[in-house]
């Protein structure tokens, strides 16, 4: 198709060095622990290249098809991957991306940001898979307002371009949120990242684990209860992941299940098997 200008290739050159270096500065000092883990910025890195990969190939030069552009299954991944905060911080770098190779377009720019930070938004405290249908009703519903604002504020609108707009907005929530539900399990287990419902899936009372705990040291099991309860209200007000807390604390002793009767939780019947053991072989 010809070979592009210099002029084209300096400019969104520039451009990109600026907002790689804004989304630098505030990685710096605001999370370094995305820096810090090789994995997880070589996911945010992954999933920004592809993002404005996608948006070069199917935003210049289409005049239905940018409106089914999934940027917003970008921001949930990183929201529920790595931190919502971040998701909504790249979120804003992509969009200014988007409306950059757009030509300027103010209403795409606005449509894929809305869209995408309340996506981020919505999963950001993702415990059930029916947070993904909310964020999809969401994406399509933010969607379609903004769409259909800019259209009438520019006064060249007809009632088949309206519900274009709108069955594209629809078609974009149903989307983005299909690829955030079908990449975000893989996505975790292949960088290392735990996510909420695997989290979910060990805090159960029928997984397993937990209910060895129960069959085999059940005074274990109740006390590891109340430890988890009393972490998740104190990991609320102090703004802590509950769930990773709580988790964490119903799993604490597991590994008294292999001599579940050296421990006085386990010992119902009164006796105290440590007395019949010399101190070193006790310790």
């Amino acid at each position: 198709q010809g070979k592009p200008e210099w002029r084209d290739v300096v400019s969104i050159f520039l451009f990109v060095v600026v907002l790689v270096s804004t989304l630098g500065l505030y990685l710096w000092p605001m999370r370094l622990e995305i820096l810090r883990h090789r994995k997880s910025l070589f996911l945010l890195s992954l999933l920004i290249v592809l993002t404005g990969a996608l948006a070069k190939l199917l935003i210049p030069e289409h005049v239905l098809l940018p409106y089914f552009f999934p940027m917003a299954a970008i921001a949930m991944l990183i929201s529920v991957l790595l931190d919502t905060q971040l998701a909504i911080v790249v979120t804003v770098m992509c969009s200014l991306f988007v409306g950059y190779i757009s030509g300027g377009s103010l209403d795409l720019t606005v449509y894929v940001l809305m869209g995408s930070v309340v996506a981020a938004l919505i999963v950001s405290h993702l415990e059930r898979l029916a947070t993904f249908a909310l964020a999809a009703w969401a994406i399509a519903i933010v969607n379609s307002i903004v769409a259909v604002s800019f259209r009438f504020f520019s006064q060249s609108y007809d009632l088949v371009g309206l519900l274009q707009l709108v069955g594209a907005s629809i078609v974009n929530g149903i989307i983005s949120t299909s690829l955030a539900f079908a990449t975000f399990f893989w996505l975790g287990d292949l960088f290392g990242i735990t996510t909420p419902l695997q989290l979910l899936e060990l805090a159960r009372p029928t997984h397993p684990l937990a209910r060895r705990l129960l069959l085999e040291a059940p005074g274990t099991y109740h006390h590891s209860l109340l430890v988890g309860n009393l972490g998740e209200r104190a990991a609320e007000q102090v703004n802590a992941d509950p769930l990773l807390v709580r988790v964490a604390a119903q799993h604490h002793d597991v590994g008294k299940v292999l001599h579940p009767y050296f421990f006085v939780e386990n010992q119902s019947n009164g006796e105290n098997y440590h007395q019949q053991l010399d101190a070193r072989t006790s310790a």
